[in-house]
C-alpha cells in the first residue's frame, strides 16, 4: 500500500496500479522457481545470499520511484528485478515445521499459528500503513516500510530454529534408471516441477478458486461500500471481515479435532468458503448484510492455507517439498488476478455493483459444484510411486 501511494502520488494512480501489477505478477510467478533453487542447493547456499541482493534491489527501487526524473521503463526494471530477487524464506519456515513438530498435532498448530499470524498481519498492516503515511510525506513513508521489510528479513536469521533449519542439507534427489525413456510428460515435469504431480494441482485448485472470489470482491466491495454504506472509505471495513473470519477459523481448526482424511476436510473447506458467498446478490443494497456473508466465507480461508500445508507435508516428496509449498499463495494469487481482472471487463461493459453481485453469486455455485466433485473424488494424497519417480525424471 505504501508503493501505491507514493507512486501514485508522484506519477498518478494508472502508472502506480501497473507498477504494483508487474511487482506481484513477477513475484508471483517467480516463485516457484526461487524455492526450487533452494530444493536443488540447499538452504544454507541460496537463502542468505538471495536476501541480501534482495535487500539491495529493494532499496535501488525505491530510490528510482522516488526520482522524478527516472524515466518509466527504468521504473519497470527495477521493480521485476526487486520482486525477483527474494529468497522465498515463507516456504523453508513452513517446511521446517514438519521438522520441528515432533507429532502430527504439533505440526498442525506450528502451521495455524503460522497461518494466523499473517492473517493478523492483513488485519494490522494497512492500518498501520495508514497512520505511518498520515503522519509523513508519501515518500518518507515508503523508505520507513522499505527501511522494516529490510531489517525484518534480516530479523528472521536470529531465530535459532531459523538456523538450524538452515544448515539440513537438500533431500537426495533419487536416480534415474539407466536407460529409462524421456517422454513429452516427463520433460514437462522437469520444467514446470511439481505442479505438473495431480496431488499437488489437488491441493492448490481450490486456492485457485478461492482468489478468484477474492478478486471478484476486490471491485464489488468497493462499489457496494461507495453505493449502500455512503462512501470508498468503507470499503476496508467491509474487506477486514473476510479476516476477522479468517482469524476465527484458524483458530478453530487448530483446536478442533476433525478424523476426516486431509482431501475430504479441503473440498469440506471450499465448500464452506464458496456457499455463503452464493448469497451474495440477496445481500444488495445492504453492506451490513455483504459484511456478515464475508466474516462467515471467511471463517474457512485460513484452514485452507493450514490444510494445503499439510497435505504438502503428508504427501509430496521432501525433495520439492520447498517449490511446493510456494503454490499455495501462488495459487491464490492466480486466481486472485483471473477474478479482479474479470471483475474489471464486466465492470466496463455493466457498470454497477449490482451486476458484479449477480455475477459473484453465480462464480459462488460454480465453486460450489467443484468443491463437491472435488469430495466425491477425495482420496489420499500421497503420490503413487510411478508418479514420484516420473517428476524426478531430468
Amino acid at each position: 500500500m505504501a508503493l501505491l501511494i507514493a507512486v501514485a502520488d508522484a506519477r498518478g494512480l494508472v502508472i502506480a496500479a501497473s507498477v504494483q501489477a508487474v511487482r506481484v505478477a513477477v513475484a508471483t510467478f517467480s516463485t516457484p522457481l526461487r524455492a526450487r533453487l533452494i530444493d536443488r542447493f540447499g538452504r544454507s547456499r541460496v537463502v542468505l545470499p538471495q536476501t541480501i541482493v534482495a535487500a539491495v534491489t529493494l532499496v535501488i527501487f525505491v530510490a528510482i520511484v522516488g526520482d522524478d526524473r527516472a524515466p518509466l521503463a527504468l521504473i519497470y526494471v527495477a521493480c521485476a528485478l526487486a520482486a525477483v530477487t527474494p529468497a522465498a524464506v515463507d516456504a523453508v519456515i513452513r517446511s521446517a515445521w514438519a521438522e520441528i513438530g515432533r507429532t502430527e498435532r504439533q505440526v498442525k498448530l506450528l502451521h495455524s499459528v503460522d497461518s494466523l499470524l499473517e492473517e493478523a498481519g492483513f488485519l494490522l498492516g494497512p492500518v498501520l500503513a495508514s497512520t505511518l503515511l498520515l503522519a509523513m510525506s508519501p515518500q518518507q513513508g515508503l523508505w520507513a516500510v522499505t527501511a522494516a521489510a529490510v531489517v525484518g528479513s534480516l530479523l528472521v536469521f536470529a531465530s535459532s530454529h531459523f538456523r538450524t533449519a538452515l544448515r539440513r542439507p537438500p533431500a537426495a534427489r533419487p536416480r534415474v534408471a539407466q536407460g529409462m525413456p524421456r517422454t513429452w510428460r516427463t520433460r514437462l515435469r522437469t520444467v514446470v516441477g511439481p505442479i505438473a504431480q495431480p496431488s499437488l494441482r489437488q491441493i492448490v485448485l481450490p486456492l485457485v478458486m478461492m482468489g478468484a472470489s477474492l478478486g471478484w470482491l476486490g471491485l464489488l466491495v468497493p462499489q457496494v461500500a461507495t453505493a449502500a454504506a455512503g462512501g470508498l472509505d468503507r470499503t476496508g471495513y467491509l474487506m477486514a471481515a473476510i479476516s476477522l473470519g479468517g482469524v476465527v477459523g484458524g483458530f478453530g481448526y487448530a483446536l478442533v479435532r476433525w478424523r476426516a482424511s486431509l482431501s475430504t476436510r479441503h473440498a469440506v473447506l471450499l465448500l464452506a468458503f464458496a456457499a455463503p458467498l452464493t448469497t451474495a446478490v440477496m445481500t444488495w443494497p445492504s453492506a451490513w448484510a455483504l459484511g456478515a456473508v464475508l466474516a462467515v466465507s471467511g471463517l474457512a480461508v485460513t484452514p485452507l492455507y493450514i490444510n494445503s500445508y499439510l497435505m504438502i507435508d503428508d504427501g509430496l516428496p521432501e525433495e520439492v517439498r520447498h517449490e511446493a509449498n510456494t503454490w499455495v499463495p501462488v495459487g491464490n494469487n492466480v486466481g486472485y488476478t483471473i477474478g479482479i481482472t474479470a471483475a474489471g471487463l464486466l465492470t466496463a461493459v455493466a457498470p454497477g455493483a449490482q451486476t458484479l453481485a449477480v455475477a459473484q453469486s453465480a462464480l459462488a455455485v460454480g465453486t460450489v459444484l467443484i468443491g463437491c466433485w472435488l469430495l466425491r473424488t477425495a482420496r489420499s494424497v500421497t503420490p503413487r510411486t510411478e508418479e514420484i519417480a516420473a517428476s524426478h525424471a531430468t
